[in-house]
């Protein structure tokens, strides 16, 4: 009872055991095991999966064709890892390339607002220049040398920061 005859080389028979039944069950159970991975591996590109899948195959031994399925999962994990790191440097050197252009763009318009708030001090120190050069000729009397040399001295000064800012202008420029 419960036994199955196995057919042996020569045309011998013998009587299998309850041991080998339940054993050649859980080898097919492994093996359906493994090959539903090896598929759902496959389909996914889960490498690691199919290396799993791999190392189930070889526990069977030489059960059915185990030996070459273990072979296969191997060879396409393989595959699956070197694409998946593949996929990986390329995600790394995209994203490095748009940080960099992030980083252009975000120097070129700190150069663009810093260029801007020099023109805007340029037109300021320009406008005051011109109201004191206009008000400079009708500075009259005996007690506005003081006030003719301080407005002199500040043409000067601003003169010279005109000329530092726009300086400052031709070296961002480089």
């Amino acid at each position: 009872a419960g036994s199955i005859v196995k057919v042996l080389p020569a045309g011998t028979y013998c009587v299998v055991g309850a041991t080998e039944k339940r054993q050649r069950k859980e080898h097919e159970e492994i093996f359906t095991r493994a090959e539903k991975m090896m598929t759902d591996a496959v389909n996914s590109d889960n490498y690691q999966a199919l290396f799993s899948a791999a190392d189930l195959f070889a526990s069977l031994g030489d059960f059915r064709n185990s030996a070459s399925k273990s072979v296969e999962c191997m060879q396409l994990g393989e595959k699956c890892k070197a694409a998946a790191e593949a996929q990986a440097r390329a995600e790394a050197r995209a994203k490095a390339e748009a940080q960099a252009r992030a980083e252009a763009r975000a120097k070129a318009e700190a150069r663009a607002k810093a260029e801007a708030e020099r023109r805007s001090q340029i037109s300021a120190l320009e406008a005051e220049k011109r109201q004191i050069e206009a008000e400079l000729p009708s500075i009259k009397g005996l007690c506005s040398g003081g006030k003719r040399r301080a407005m002199e001295n500040r043409l000067m000064e601003i003169a010279n920061n005109i000329k530092e800012l726009q300086r400052q202008t031709e070296f961002a420029d480089r």
